[in-house]
């Protein structure tokens, strides 16, 4: 879905992958893939290391060496925020991310490049993760959770949301089990099963005449861009 709007200052973008829901096997290791793709935002920049900072910090990489270039200042000002989500229901959820990004050549770069950005990262991960991204993500998935039930409010509606879903609550040091048995070749063939070569959802407003069309995004579905 598009829609142009030349009064916005900023592009929004959304584009997702079809998951299964939250009562799925796969819901922790889907859970997982959105803390390791992470966000990027331009008043962090560095700070916020995830997979989507390194891609827009770092202009270039080799996905099968894994060090990334010097980072190219340019990098920084179209792009606001590139943001990992993961919206679950019962049966069916949406993995993808998020964009706000100036359109334009601006800074030198397009508005299809942060595209770009943002799915070369979702296929890399169908083919490469690397171990200290694969254990940030653990930890900071193990983090984040802990401070989600910071709070009586909190932990009660954590404790809602789990007996709607899955009938009983699943205790800290069980999750945190299941979190641990997840071997990074699980992690890879998750994202597999659901992102390599699928047809993404796509939804756009602001000006866009330099978001690609849609084949050409579903043709990055199946391959990294050089």
């Amino acid at each position: 879905m598009r829609e142009s709007n030349e009064h916005l200052p900023v592009n929004h973008l959304a584009l997702a992958f079809q998951t299964p829901g939250a009562s799925h096997p796969d819901a922790l290791k889907i859970r997982l893939l959105e803390q390791l793709l992470g966000t990027y935002t331009r008043d962090k920049g560095e700070a916020a290391y995830s997979c989507f900072a390194r891609a827009i910090v770092m202009d270039a990489y080799d996905p099968h060496v894994g060090p990334f270039l010097a980072p190219s200042p340019r990098s920084h000002n179209p792009v606001h925020s590139l943001q990992a989500f993961w919206t679950s229901y019962a049966d069916v959820g949406l993995l993808g991310f998020y964009c706000i990004a100036e359109p334009g050549k601006k800074y030198g770069h397009e508005f299809e490049d942060i595209i770009h950005y943002g799915l070369r990262e979702l296929v890399r991960i169908t083919q490469i993760i690397s171990d200290e991204e694969f254990e940030r993500a653990k930890n900071q998935l193990k983090v984040q959770t802990l401070l989600q039930l910071d709070g009586t409010t909190n932990i009660a509606d954590d404790i809602g949301r789990q007996v709607l879903t899955f009938g009983s609550r699943t205790p800290l040091d069980v999750l945190f089990a299941q979190l641990d048995a997840i071997s990074k070749e699980d992690l890879r063939q998750c994202a597999h099963e659901y992102i390599y070569d699928k047809d993404p959802v796509v939804s756009a407003i602001g000006s866009l005449t330099n978001v690609p069309d849609y084949d050409v995004m579903r043709r990055l579905t199946f391959s990294l861009r050089a």
